[in-house]
């Protein structure tokens, strides 16, 4: 990360309190193909915090209550901290057509910082209808702290995003 110059290391559960880590790092190479010149060693010491806040959302892609949203949308919520990824399921982040009384169908993914919450579409959004996303109390924080159950609504507009980024 940080332009090639930094490792993350990001475990994959909870880490054990007052336990002590090392850490090794070998076989690195710059962009160029040095190696690393010796065995990186370094440790820690785990303390014993513990998160007894709820999980929010702090942002969302379109906002609440947007209008003329593209037809080919990726919606996205922002959470304020790392989300277990194993609870973030289409059953747990799921969008509503208020025209057909249905879900629509699609697929859901977390970003590697566990923040990002994405929700794709299987076919486009039907064009100038309002659609719920929801996420329900099922979606928990890395220490088991539930979601509070929330929702946003957004309008979709009649044509698709075709609009290339620009530097």
């Amino acid at each position: 990360t940080n332009g090639n110059t930094q490792l993350q290391f990001t475990p994959t559960a909870l880490m054990r309190d007052f336990t002590l880590h090392q850490i090794n790092v070998q076989g690195v190479r710059d962009a160029a193909g040095n190696p690393l010149a010796a065995t990186f060693t370094s440790s820690f010491t785990t303390g014993n915090t513990v998160d007894t806040e709820r999980p929010t959302v702090i942002d969302s892609n379109p906002q609440a209550n947007a209008t003329e949203v593209p037809t080919n949308a990726i919606i996205t919520l922002r959470m304020n901290e790392a989300i277990d990824p194993a609870t973030v399921t289409i059953d747990s982040f799921y969008l509503y057509d208020t025209a057909t009384n249905q879900r629509v169908s699609g697929s859901v993914s977390v970003s590697n910082d566990r923040t990002l919450l994405s929700f794709v579409p299987d076919t486009a959004f039907p064009v100038g209808r309002q659609h719920y996303s929801y996420l329900t109390s099922a979606v928990k924080d890395m220490f088991g702290n539930h979601h509070s159950s929330s929702y946003r609504y957004f309008t979709t507009a009649f044509d698709a995003d075709t609009t290339g980024p620009q530097v």
